[in-house]
């Protein structure tokens, strides 16, 4: 776990090299677990707000550098945060659309941990 923190801060703004399943495992792990830890409303969630914005682009390298070592370019997330965006205007989208943008944002997001679970390589083109 240690390792793994380490690395993850130290290698924030690299987007380039490789992220091993395990690191990239115990860091969403911790990640998750931090978020239960803020309630939906008051200072708490603020400051998990703040955090969550601070790790926005380290997160984005982590993954990136995952992709990287399954086979496939880092930039495929960047399906995820395109279809995240309208999100952001879910209140002002009526209610069968809101719920249409939140299923497709859940299979994408399931698809890509299922990619980054994906051993070394595995999606590597053979020549």
């Amino acid at each position: 776990m240690i390792h793994a923190l380490k690395d993850f801060f130290n290698r924030a703004f690299k987007f380039k090299g490789r992220t091993t399943r395990r690191d990239f495992l115990w860091i969403n792990g911790i990640g998750f677990a931090v978020g239960m830890l803020f309630p939906e409303k008051g200072v708490l969630n603020r400051i998990g707000s703040a955090a969550a914005a601070a790790l926005f682009i380290p997160l984005i390298s982590l993954t990136s550098r995952r992709y990287q070592d399954v086979g496939i370019s880092g930039w495929w997330q960047l399906i995820l945060y395109i279809v995240f965006l309208p999100l952001l205007l879910i209140k002002v989208v009526s209610k069968p659309v809101r719920i249409f943008l939140i299923i497709i944002f859940i299979i994408i997001q399931l698809a890509g941990f299922v990619i980054s679970l994906l051993p070394a390589d595995a999606l590597k083109r053979k020549r």
